[in-house]
């Protein structure tokens, strides 16, 4: 019958063999990982006011993109060509017929 292997045989084979360290690791890593995985939170406790009012107006909220044409004057080698020049803002939708509320700088001068 034959002894099982001491410790220190086992540490000086894996120093020897480092893809069986690497193979040990791995095997215990995956056995270990359903021992810390995370359960999910309810649902009900990340239901916050806040995330609350936000799934109520997230569909009436939009974005908008505007652009313009800009005289270009500040160059040094200016070809009088118009740039274009975009923006960008987000608004939400009023009512059913589609009026849209936005703050004045998204707007001006468009």
């Amino acid at each position: 019958m034959t002894q099982p292997p001491t410790l220190a045989k086992l540490r000086l084979t894996l120093i020897r063999h480092p893809f069986r360290l690497v193979l040990l690791v791995c095997l215990i890593a995956g056995v270990a990982s359903p021992a810390f995985a995370l359960t999910p939170a309810p649902p009900e406790s990340r239901m916050t006011p806040i995330v609350r009012a936000v799934a109520r107006v997230k569909s009436a909220t939009v974005n908008i993109h505007s652009e313009k044409l800009a005289k270009q004057t500040d160059s040094l080698f200016s070809t009088n060509k118009d740039r274009k020049i975009n923006g960008m803002g987000t608004g939400i939708i009023l009512d059913e017929r589609g009026y849209i509320v936005t703050n004045h700088h998204v707007v001006n001068g468009v």
